[in-house]
């Protein structure tokens, strides 16, 4: 038993979540009109006192000590029923955030005791008159019995639910306890729910799952040696329900090792007066002993993290959560990019995802393992500029295409079989058209020296604009924004000249030449680019057209040639002047004594006289830089071929690693100074050649000596 009443605990959570609209939270309010069925058949079946009447009256007391500031708990007992429909509700308990309120509501319930009587149906009809009156958000007709209804049938009681979700307000929750209590068909859909105990070791359990889906509550796993709960979800509300004879709670630690005093810490107890009827004797009321507990609330922001529950004396401990988390969505483009810049949004198809944040800094909540099973729900009423506006039903994943105007996303996102979340985005969708560009008219342009032939001729351009819904022309006011388009060529022209029509939408483009000069235009197939945009408030459209025309070129050859020694003939003058210029460097043009010879050719003076030793000398090989420096003329120089008295060549260049000795006359004769073995003849006028691997020698009294001009 102790396990079945810890589990009603799931209704500590009774808190709605909040529905985001834009950056605002708002919580809604919620009433329940819970018919209680306080028959005798509750205390006594038979000749056997049971204890139903002490788990479900101690059940509601957790109930009450658990209502939300905006929640009402209206309780009908079905004994003041019996008769008609006049009698208010038995107690009618408002939630607060105050213990000591919350501690008096409790109390109402475990100090009351009714008259042990029937099961009328007007019990049933009374608590839903009076919540058509309820103005609040959320409406429950919350219905437990152990009995049929006095003189109703079941399909009666179920066709009056029906009537009652009909306005599309109310949602019934319906329990029936024992093997004779009335059974109903559920449908969820139209929100009315059935649970039925078929005996009272029941009843806990299935109160429990009527508390879950109207209170939208969840239970943490707590470790049993250490009582700490673990979770990756930010929270805004832990409630924690210990159960045992001598049960204290003392608090809650943070990761941080800060202790939380708790929002209010209500104590619940099993009541031991059933009745005032004399037919149940006191002494024969069977009292579930063993129920007693404590319902700490703590409300804050909770991060994600391990937490450790400070109790004593309890049997069993339960923690109980309430997520605090919004739900956003996201837009992706066709390169698969989240679109980020919502404040200009422009139009088009985008695919729709949708994911939780964190309700107090709106970050992303990567770790939903704590929510369950997700199904997101999206309504998109999309308006255009011009008033007329499409809804789209979409789903995780699906692809949208929104129009200039306005985009308004209804986000409902369902988790933990039972809890939902809503968020409404709004955005000013902006329009990003395609111009569309078209060369109506391409004349085939004639070229002469003289320059086109019909240069007055135009290129008709066209220009229309995809508006989403067809190609259509331009309006007047996008006509003005477009201006002048950009028009280029990759080919050798001139700057093209643009002009608008007085037509909306088209233009006149005329080709131009290249720096004035037919000479220098392009002809052939002239590939041609063009570009236009413009914006329109934040909305914008522009487009690009890549087309070609024909240039046909009459200029010949030779008016080329012509024209370009024209334009050239001071360039080519001194292009040939420099290149004569650098001819006359250039061999055979300019001749160059021998390089071979060295600059200090070896003498080798053999003694001929006697006291007189051999020896080594050197020679002098010498080049006449003015000879060097002027084109066209060979290079001349001179050559010292003994030592003191010294003979000396005068040398010209011939060309061919060969020179000329110039001064021929000063060896013509003389038969003691050879060239290559042979002497000058005595006459001899001419110069001479010899090359650099010649052999010179001349004679004295004392020595022989031998010039090589390469050693």
């Amino acid at each position: 038993m102790k396990r079945l009443v810890a589990a009603i605990m799931t209704i500590l959570i009774i808190l709605p979540f909040s529905f985001v609209v834009g950056a605002e939270t708002y919580v809604p309010s919620r009433t329940i009109n819970l018919v209680y069925d306080d028959s005798g058949s509750m205390i006594r079946v038979g000749s056997t006192y049971v204890d139903t009447w002490c788990q479900a009256k101690y059940a509601i007391e957790v109930f009450a000590g658990m209502l939300g500031e905006n929640e009402t708990l209206n309780i009908y007992y079905m004994s003041d029923y019996v008769k008609d429909l006049k009698s208010p509700p038995k107690l009618s308990l408002k939630g607060s955030k105050d213990a000591a309120v919350t501690e008096a509501n409790v109390k109402k319930i475990h100090d009351l005791v009714t008259d042990a009587s029937e099961t009328p149906f007007n019990s049933v009809k009374k608590a839903y008159e009076d919540l058509k009156k309820a103005t609040s958000d959320e409406r429950w007709l919350v219905v437990l019995t152990d009995g049929e209804f006095n003189s109703t049938s079941n399909e009666r009681v179920e066709n009056y639910f029906h009537e009652c979700v009909s306005d599309g307000k109310t949602r019934v929750m319906m329990l029936s306890m024992g093997p004779n209590a009335a059974v109903i068909t559920p449908n969820p859909d139209k929100h009315i729910y059935f649970e039925k105990a078929e005996n009272t070791t029941d009843i806990l359990s299935k109160l429990t799952k009527i508390c879950n889906r109207i209170f939208q509550s969840n239970a943490l796993d707590i470790d049993e040696k250490t009582n700490e709960v673990t979770f990756n979800v930010p929270m805004s509300q832990l409630v924690v329900f210990a159960q045992g004879k001598s049960v204290k709670i003392k608090g809650l630690t943070t990761p941080d090792g800060e202790t939380i005093k708790t929002s209010s810490n209500v104590h619940v107890q099993y009541s031991k007066k059933a009745t005032i009827d004399k037919n149940y004797p006191e002494r024969k009321v069977v009292v579930a002993d063993n129920l007693n507990g404590y319902v700490a609330t703590y409300n804050m922001d909770f991060k994600p993290g391990t937490y450790k529950v400070d109790v004593s004396g309890a049997d069993d401990i339960q923690v109980y959560y309430k997520p605090n988390v919004s739900i956003a969505a996201y837009l992706f483009n066709d390169d698969n990019e989240e679109v980020t810049a919502k404040d200009n949004l422009v139009s088009g198809t985008y695919r729709l995802e949708f994911g939780f944040i964190d309700a107090t800094n709106g970050k992303k909540v990567t770790d939903t393992s704590l929510l369950g099973d997700i199904l997101y729900t999206a309504t998109i009423v999309n308006t255009d500029k011009n008033g007329e506006k499409t809804e789209i039903q979409a789903e995780m994943g699906d692809p949208i295409t929104i129009k200039e105007g306005t985009i308004d996303i209804d986000v409902t996102a369902k988790f933990l079989e039972y809890n939902t979340v809503n968020a409404n985005l709004s955005y000013q969708i902006y329009a990003s058209n395609d111009l569309i560009f078209t060369l109506d008219k391409k004349p085939s342009y004639t070229l002469s020296k003289d320059g086109f032939g019909n240069p007055d001729e135009p290129m008709v351009m066209s220009v229309k604009i995809d508006s989403g819904d067809g190609i259509v022309a331009l309006t007047e006011e996008q006509w003005e924004l477009l201006g002048i388009p950009e028009v280029t060529t990759t080919a050798d022209l001139g700057k093209f000249r643009v002009e608008k029509t007085e037509e909306i939408g088209k233009y006149n483009i005329y080709p131009t030449l290249k720096d004035n000069d037919p000479m220098q235009t392009a002809e052939g197939s002239v590939p041609i680019t063009i570009k236009g945009s413009f914006k329109q408030g934040l909305s914008s459209a522009s487009g690009k057209l890549e087309d070609s025309f024909e240039i046909t070129s009459s200029i010949t050859f030779m008016e080329r040639v012509a024209d370009w020694l024209k334009e050239n003939w001071l360039k080519l003058t001194i292009s040939l002047l420099i290149l004569l210029l650098i001819l006359g460097y250039v061999p055979p043009f300019k001749k160059y004594l021998p390089r071979k010879i060295k600059n200090k050719p070896y003498i080798k003076c053999m003694a001929i006289k006697i006291g007189v030793h051999d020896l080594d000398a050197k020679g002098t090989y010498k080049r006449n830089l003015s000879s060097t420096l002027i084109p066209y003329m060979p290079e001349t120089g001179s050559l010292t071929f003994t030592p003191p008295p010294r003979k000396v060549l005068k040398l010209k260049a011939a060309g061919k690693n060969r020179m000329l000795v110039t001064n021929t006359r000063s060896f013509a004769g003389k038969s003691e100074i050879t060239f290559d073995g042979v002497s000058v003849p005595k006459d001899e006028k001419k110069p001479i050649h010899i090359g650099s691997s010649s052999i010179l020698s001349a004679k004295t009294v004392e020595y022989n000596y031998i010039c090589y001009l390469n050693r």
